[in-house]
């Protein structure tokens, strides 16, 4: 049973199948990373912002040295929104995984 916190409206759904409204002055997330679905989804939550809002994502590397169409256009827009940085190696372990992560900072 999921309760929404008082005030605020709970949705369940396919997230990417949301129409995005820029009204959000904080997006955080740790989006699905396997498939590149970690990319699809920042790059789809970005469009949720105001002008002058940030969006927080905990990521997996693998799309700042892949060499597909989708990794290098993500890139660039890394570079033209924000930055990204290492999260130190076992970030993650007490959460019961090893997996290497970045945190993306991106501003609209």
């Amino acid at each position: 049973h999921l309760q929404a916190i008082p005030g605020t409206t709970l949705q369940l759904q396919d997230f990417l199948t949301v129409d995005p409204v820029s009204e959000y002055d904080v997006v955080l997330m740790n989006p699905p990373f396997s498939r590149q679905q970690d990319v699809q989804h920042v790059l789809h939550a970005f469009k949720f912002l105001r002008p002058g809002g940030r969006l927080v994502a905990v990521m997996s590397p693998s799309w700042a040295f892949r060499q597909n169409k989708l990794s290098e256009e993500f890139r660039q827009f890394v570079d033209k929104y924000g930055d990204y940085y290492d999260n130190p190696p076992g970030t993650f372990k007490a959460a019961g995984t090893s997996v290497n992560t970045v945190l993306v900072l991106l501003d609209r």
